[in-house]
């Protein structure tokens, strides 16, 4: 015989519950008692045949049976949430919440998403550029873009290792030619706070022979910023030699804001991974993932002149 569904209730409970981490909290989400939440849960343990929460001394806990549970639960009530929406109107139901990163969003995937909405239409783009923890991403958003965190619960699917070059402002540049890259040192480079390894490992690897490798020391010198958009800008404006991303300049490229002395790239020590959680994607997570990669894989070109 087929088993018949659980308390439809008593899951719609346990998905608040184990979302916020209280019954008192998911008492007063879903407009009940806290009582009427402890029995909706004893009535589902009931069904399953086995405890979904326990409570420690820091407040309520899922067990490990409890937990397999919520991704299935929290897929299930979207696909039920966008029936519905679909039911009550054209248009509704079609929101595609984004967790990127500032840096990403900003140089790389805004300038994209045009594309994106020209062909999909039917999509509506919600972007949260504000870092959200992983562990927030069933309650915020639909899918995330990340450098890389780990976590179980979620595919990480890589996008693209970037690649980085010296690029400069057409003034700077024009100051005199750049035969050798050791006389890049003729400007201030500009260093990234948190990843100060950047320049000596490009001068590094990037070494041919018969050129002269810098002293240590001069590497060390310039201006200092905690964000590569923040440099990128600053070498736009004239301030120096940035290492970035050709993917993060392609319209300064483009328009001759930024030169690249030497086609020279060294691999990032930064990927990025599409995030989303282990479940069956609704239809618009699965439109995006496909455009996605094959703009990743088929990027568009963009005009470098002046490289070596």
């Amino acid at each position: 015989m087929t088993r018949s569904l659980p308390p439809l209730k008593a899951l719609q409970v346990f998905e608040a519950a184990a979302r916020l981490g209280s019954f008192s909290h998911a008492a007063r989400d879903l407009h009940v008692t806290p009582a009427a939440v402890s029995q909706q849960i004893k009535s589902l343990e009931e069904w399953l045949g086995f405890v979904v929460f326990r409570r420690t001394r820091s407040g309520l806990e899922l067990t490990e049976r409890g937990q397999g549970l919520v991704p299935s639960l929290k897929s299930a009530f979207d696909l039920i949430r966008t029936a519905t929406d679909d039911a009550t109107g054209p248009g509704a139901g079609t929101t595609l919440t984004l967790s990127v990163l500032p840096n990403f969003a900003m140089r790389w995937l805004v300038p994209r998403l045009p594309e994106f909405t020209r062909r999909h239409p039917w999509i509506q783009v919600k972007l949260l550029s504000v870092t959200h923890p992983l562990t927030d991403l069933y309650e915020t958003c639909d899918m995330a873009i990340r450098a890389y965190e780990h976590d179980p619960q979620f595919c990480f699917e890589p996008l693209a290792t970037a690649e980085m070059v010296p690029m400069l402002s057409p003034q700077l540049y024009k100051r005199g030619s750049l035969r050798q890259p050791d006389e890049l040192l003729r400007f201030p480079l500009l260093h990234i706070t948190t990843s100060p390894e950047d320049w000596p490992r490009w001068f590094q690897e990037t070494h041919r022979p018969g050129e002269r490798q810098p002293d240590q020391g001069l590497l060390a010198r310039g201006h200092q910023f905690d964000s590569y958009v923040v440099a990128m800008e600053a070498a736009t404006a004239g301030m120096g030699v940035v290492l970035g991303r050709p993917s993060f300049a392609a319209e300064a490229l483009q328009r001759k804001q930024l030169l690249i002395p030497f086609q020279r790239p060294i691999a990032s020590n930064k990927s990025w991974y599409l995030v989303y959680p282990r479940t069956e994607l609704p239809r618009k997570c699965t439109v995006f993932r496909e455009w996605l990669l094959d703009t990743c894989n088929h990027p568009a070109s963009t005009s470098a002149p002046a490289t070596r």
